[in-house]
């Protein structure tokens, strides 16, 4: 029953799940809970940490490009299923109002996905668009603080990337739910056509 609940709704999971991960980093930025990614990271030298933290920066923008790639689609998609007007009235024709009240709520619910899916892709790109950075006087820190300042931004940038990937897979499961909708309309109304 909560796998159903999860299918038919995933952005309540997601934003649970992302919920617990913003309070991990908040802990991480106040010092307040250890490092599960970077553990061990002493044992690294300073360009091994620089690799580690330079990668966070191109899995985000691999995450951003996903996202403008959703969003297009998503657009697209949007303009297709506002054509079901049309298709319902067809329906209607038919002499099929309960038939036609199923395929309207159907597809409110279609739209309602698409336009979740778009949010979700959106914040990717706006509200989660945040990341750690070291800064210049940080270089000017001992080698030990500097290490720890490199593993610390790593880690930060690392649970945001994994809200990035939460984000635009809801937003895959959002548009999921929608085509499995779109097809069970498109089913409903060749059957009433094909009569």
């Amino acid at each position: 029953m909560c796998d159903l609940i999860n299918k038919l709704f995933p952005f309540i999971d997601n934003q649970r799940t992302n919920t617990v991960i913003k309070e991990k980093i908040n802990c991480i930025t106040n010092g307040k809970l250890t490092l599960d990614y970077m553990n061990g990271y002493e044992r690294l030298s300073i360009e091994q940490l620089k690799d580690f933290y330079n990668d966070t920066f191109e899995i985000k923008n691999s995450f951003e490009d996903k996202a403008k790639i959703n969003v297009v689609g998503l657009t697209i998609s949007i303009s297709l299923i506002l054509g079901l007007s049309d298709l319902i009235t067809r329906i209607e024709y038919y002499g099929m109002v309960w038939l036609n009240i199923i395929v309207v709520i159907l597809s409110i619910f279609a739209i309602g996905y698409m336009a979740i899916a778009s949010i979700l892709s959106i914040s990717v790109l706006i509200k989660e668009n945040v990341v750690n950075k070291v800064y210049p006087e940080d270089l000017l820190l001992k080698e030990e603080d500097l290490k720890k300042e490199y593993a610390k931004n790593t880690e930060i940038n690392v649970n945001r990337n994994i809200i990035r990937n939460n984000y635009i897979y809801t937003s895959y499961e959002c548009i999921t739910n929608s085509l499995i909708i779109l097809a069970i309309i498109f089913f409903i109304i060749s059957i009433c056509v094909i009569k």
